[in-house]
């Protein structure tokens, strides 16, 4: 699967982050690569690879810390799939909304 991750098709690299966010939550290595796709890619591999990063199962404050860095995107659809991905990933945690905030003022 992480081998479609440089398909040349866009739906093909989209499916393959949307699985990679399913089954991949405990290794660091998918992470990484998500994480890679969300700094670097196009805006619909970024908001999915937001969106998988929020499905992860590993607890490791540095995958919040590079969402939260995320928000500092321009594109609002990103920011969106940042904050839902956020959301799930700390859920129960009250701060968090309080974290965004201070974050970025215009979500």
């Amino acid at each position: 699967i992480v081998t479609r991750l440089n398909d040349w098709d866009l739906k093909v690299r989209i499916e393959a982050i949307k699985v990679l966010g399913k089954i991949g939550g405990k290794n660091q290595d998918v992470i990484e690569k998500l994480f890679v796709i969300l700094n670097t890619g196009p805006p619909k591999l970024k908001q999915e690879a937001a969106s998988s990063l929020g499905n992860i199962t590993l607890k490791d404050s540095r995958v919040t810390e590079g969402l939260l860095e995320t928000l500092k995107d321009q594109n609002p659809a990103i920011k969106v799939a940042v904050v839902e991905a956020l959301g799930k990933l700390e859920k129960g945690n009250t701060n968090i909304l309080e974290i965004i905030a201070k974050m970025d003022d215009n979500i």
